[in-house]
């Protein structure tokens, strides 16, 4: 899980991306690039058979 945090309170999952200005590089078709992801699906804590995937992405610069 990079630039993300999740969190579980009674039955409402809140995910936080701290810093939409954060780049983790380019996706594989370098058409997007990375701000956050949990990096496959994730186990969301205390509540069983229930999973979250989640990717935040950006239109990547143009390269001249």
């Amino acid at each position: 899980m990079e630039n993300l945090n999740v969190e579980v309170k009674g039955n409402v999952l809140t995910i936080t991306v701290p810093d939409l200005t954060k780049d983790l590089g380019l996706s594989s078709t370098k058409k997007t690039s990375l701000v956050a992801k949990s990096g496959g699906g994730m186990k969301i804590a205390g509540k069983d058979g229930y999973f979250v995937n989640v990717t935040v992405y950006k239109t990547a610069p143009k390269v001249a």
